[in-house]
């Protein structure tokens, strides 16, 4: 909740959602989380019409719309990720921490997670974490790729892609000047 409150989102590597609830009851719960009362989160999951607007809203940027009332445990492994996401901007983050948000995705279901990020107000700040180069260069304005803990590459996309180490590294291509 600190961390809600502060300003920041969160996506994790691993599917984070309430299965046997459903996608308006997630919302909901992460709605009132930013309040700070833990002790009536979890209580009564009907939103007021302000976050029944907010969860419209959300559905529609994550392409969830019509599945308010889905279990979230009955979708797709795809719209629970993007579920996830919804739930992470619940409460408007000025800062958004995407941990492989395509991880396990199938390529139909990148497509919509990449719109839908991509979808995203430009004023938000996204740090994405992500092994898929072509995703994550395909997304990014600057991006700072890794190998072993070491910033090999820092740059546009553009520079990135093209830098001889990262070639080596991640597409196999050159040979590393490591």
């Amino acid at each position: 909740m600190r961390r809600s409150r502060a300003g920041l989102g969160r996506t994790y590597q691993i599917t984070n959602v309430f299965t046997g609830l459903s996608v308006q009851e997630n919302l909901v719960i992460a709605m009132r989380g930013r309040q700070g009362d833990k002790l009536n989160m979890f209580l009564g999951t009907r939103p007021d019409a302000d976050g029944s607007a907010r969860i419209d809203h959300l559905l529609g940027v994550c392409g969830l719309e019509g599945r308010r009332q889905v279990r979230a445990g009955s979708m797709s492994y795809g719209e629970q990720r993007l579920l996830e996401l919804a739930i992470a901007l619940a409460n408007e983050p000025r800062l958004l921490l995407l941990d492989e948000p395509a991880a396990g995705l199938s390529p139909a279901e990148r497509g919509p997670m990449a719109d839908t990020i991509r979808r995203l107000p430009r004023e938000l700040t996204i740090v994405l974490i992500e092994h898929d180069m072509e995703l994550a260069l395909g997304l990014a304005d600057r991006v700072s790729c890794l190998y072993y803990g070491r910033v090999i590459a820092d740059g546009t996309p553009e520079e990135v892609r093209s830098d001889a180490e990262v070639q080596s590294v991640y597409f196999g291509t050159a040979s590393s000047h490591a």
